[in-house]
């Protein structure tokens, strides 16, 4: 079933972005170019996924309301994470967006582009150690279990330093070069930006841990409260600081999001 999976998101991707694009081109409408994007993932889903799930579903299975209504139930937390997650990551961009103009936004979407390869990168070296991780658990070898948890961080800061370096080498004049925008004055911005999202890639070893533990309830207490803080800290640095305001932003919150979620790691894995 995971490589229909796989097969099902892969036509979604393809035939998703490639009606987006084709749309978007003809008519240079963006509202209609999303439309096509979505009605084609639930043309696929229709078409395709419906027709696969059927093989898995014996003849004699019902569907029942009220099992629906537990899928919902224990599955929430993971929602109310995701959720807030996306949340916090964008609500300076809505800040931004109430309090100036676009061609700001505009430059704030360009420096914070390299700033996501770093989580893609903690992505990238987590994946293979999760398998091992939870069997470690599972086992009860706690100090198995801390030793990888330190070598995907320091995979993870390495890779970040790197990053932090090379961008502040020739982050600005290449991305000068491929916007065509001058972004001078946004270096210090974007270095922090940047220091910034090392300390979320290094979070995302943490949420691994908690979901192992089962500890999605306490995610969600560090989530609301991170949400709630970048509200209240968005409003007062970046309506006063502009651009370096949003830098100083992303910094306090991901430090507060690590830290938090790293005192309830060790405190739960520890009592375990």
């Amino acid at each position: 079933i995971l490589y229909k999976s796989g097969i099902s998101l892969t036509l979604k991707t393809i035939i998703g972005i490639g009606s987006f694009i084709l749309i978007d081109i003809i008519t240079n409408n963006m509202n209609l170019a999303f439309s096509c994007l979505y009605l084609a993932n639930f043309l696929i889903i229709i078409i395709y996924d419906f027709i696969q799930i059927k093989g898995f579903i014996h003849k004699d299975e019902k569907i029942r309301i009220y099992k629906l209504a537990e899928i919902f139930k224990g599955e929430f937390w993971i929602f109310a994470n995701t959720f807030l997650l996306i949340f916090i990551l964008n609500e300076p961009k809505y800040v931004i967006d109430y309090y100036f103009t676009n061609e700001i936004q505009a430059i704030f979407g360009i420096i914070i582009i390299p700033a996501s390869i770093i989580p893609l990168f903690s992505q990238f070296v987590i994946s293979p150690i999760v398998n091992g991780i939870t069997k470690s658990y599972k086992d009860g070898k706690v100090e198995d279990v801390k030793k990888l948890d330190l070598k995907i961080n320091l995979w993870i800061l390495g890779f970040g330093i790197i990053s932090t370096i090379i961008g502040y080498l020739i982050g600005i004049p290449v991305l000068e070069f491929i916007f065509n925008q001058d972004l001078g004055e946004q270096k210090i911005a974007f270095i922090i930006i940047l220091i910034a999202y090392i300390f979320y890639g290094l979070a995302q070893s943490k949420i691994i841990l908690l979901t192992m533990l089962r500890k999605l309830k306490e995610q969600f207490m560090v989530h609301i409260t991170s949400a709630i803080l970048i509200i209240i800290v968005s409003n007062i640095l970046i309506g006063n600081y502009e651009l370096m305001g949003t830098a100083y932003t992303y910094f306090i919150i991901m430090v507060f999001y690590y830290f938090s979620l790293t005192i309830i790691t060790k405190y739960y894995i520890k009592k375990s």
